[in-house]
């Protein structure tokens, strides 16, 4: 398995790109928090603006 360091990276990566657009759909939120689970990370809140 990859460092944590990595697998942080990753999910900021992940984070970043399910808000890019402003707008988190549930469908994005779930598969986010798949991937913070599968890597053993713990998932950071996302915050939607407006």
């Amino acid at each position: 398995m990859a460092s944590i360091s990595a697998r942080q990276k990753l999910v900021t990566a992940c984070a970043e790109s399910v808000m890019a657009d402003g707008v988190i759909e549930v469908g994005e939120a779930e598969l986010f928090r798949s991937i913070c689970a599968m890597l053993d990370v713990p998932c950071p809140p996302l915050l939607s603006e407006g």
